[in-house]
């Protein structure tokens, strides 16, 4: 009896598909937003801000520079922060730039000082035209002197700076062509004993009874980025003549 013959192969049926051993996938890394994309939602959040809020803001410094008779200012913005790590800072950031955008002033005429900035943030505000100091010496040790009309921006800086700027201007000159966006600082003689405010910061003392100021208004998405501060100047006709005694320097005390 012949022996039957017996395939040995084995072929898949056309309606089967093999199961392939699945290779485990790495997880996508997310890539994080570049500084100026970061920005640029900023700003969009700030636009939103109930509604009308960075609108509000722009016409109230509009008003500030047209009652204290500015026109075409430079600006300059100290004690910023780091804008790539901070939102507060990314924020008044933000915030500039579009003040600037509103009043016609181009960010070539932005100046910025802050010695908290990284390399990132220098090069955020070298890609926004935005001049940028590497050291406060270029500017004798931070007193920046004020030798054109300027709008000073100085969200949430120190009573020191304040002091120093006014300090270093004290002339109804150069005070008179300024426009500070800063703390407001009568808060500051409110609440600090006279006594040390008079020998501490003689200047700012002196000063703040001849600013006009208005609060900037509470900001929902940022609530802490620009609260307490306010839009400051002197209406140039309020202040005393260059040579009264009131420009007499005072003597200025430490602790």
């Amino acid at each position: 009896m012949a022996a039957m013959s017996q395939s040995t192969s084995f072929s898949y049926a056309e309606t089967f598909t093999p199961v392939r051993s699945r290779k485990k996938r790495k997880a996508k890394a997310n890539t994080p937003e570049s500084p100026l994309l970061l920005l640029d939602r900023t700003k969009r959040e700030l636009e939103s801000d109930a509604g009308t809020w960075t609108k509000e803001c722009q016409e109230l410094v509009r008003a500030a520079l047209a009652d204290a008779d500015i026109r075409e200012p430079d600006v300059l913005c100290l004690g910023l922060g780091s804008p790539t790590a901070s939102h507060n800072s990314r924020a008044q950031l933000a915030f500039l730039i579009q003040l600037c955008n509103f009043l016609d002033i181009h960010t070539s005429k932005v100046t910025a000082y802050d010695p908290a900035f990284t390399d990132a943030d220098r090069g955020l505000l070298t890609d926004l035209d935005v001049r940028c100091l590497t050291e406060n010496t270029e500017n004798k040790a931070g007193t920046h002197p004020i030798g054109c009309p300027t709008i000073l921006y100085l969200p949430h800086c120190d009573l020191w700076l304040y002091e120093r700027i006014v300090r270093e201007n004290w002339s109804p000159v150069q005070l008179g062509r300024v426009v500070f966006i800063a703390n407001r600082f009568k808060d500051y003689v409110d609440n600090i004993p006279a006594a040390k405010m008079n020998k501490q910061y003689p200047c700012l003392t002196r000063f703040v009874p001849m600013l006009e100021a208005v609060a900037i208004p509470a900001s929902v998405a940022y609530p802490t980025a620009f609260n307490s501060l306010a839009i400051q100047f002197v209406n140039k006709s309020s202040l005393p003549s260059p040579d009264d005694a009131f420009w007499t320097l005072p003597d200025q005390g430490s602790d």
